[in-house]
């Protein structure tokens, strides 16, 4: 699978590509094993993911309401996998699996955070 990075002008900060880039319009950021960050909805997570729904519903101690930083969740799956798992979340193209190491990672993805696969396809 190609994806491309951008790298943040604010530091050598790496995000996923659009519509998951820095200027996106999410409000978390999912940071990947390998330091990939991707601009994400709460909303779209949660409806996709029973485990993400019940991670923010629990208080963040450090993002106060008034506050204006977007928090940051790391995750253990790499940029691959979860930039693949975040593209069957989102209405973009369909995912192109280019191998078993990418398949087995966004099956164990699947399994981790409890997502139904059967409710992402008509």
């Amino acid at each position: 699978m190609s994806q491309s990075c951008e790298t943040s002008s604010q530091s050598t900060v790496q995000y996923g590509p659009a519509p998951f880039h820095a200027e996106g319009k999410g409000d978390v950021i999912l940071r990947s094993s390998n330091g990939v960050n991707y601009k994400v909805l709460r909303a779209i997570l949660a409806l996709a993911s029973p485990v993400f729904d019940d991670m923010f519903e629990i208080p963040q101690g450090s993002n106060a309401p008034d506050s204006t930083e977007v928090p940051i969740i790391d995750v253990s799956e790499s940029s691959q996998v979860l930039h693949s798992m975040l593209k069957l979340f989102y209405p973009t193209p369909i995912v192109t699996i280019t191998g078993y190491p990418d398949a087995f990672g966004l099956i164990q993805a699947f399994d981790k955070y409890l997502i139904d696969v059967k409710g992402l396809y008509p």
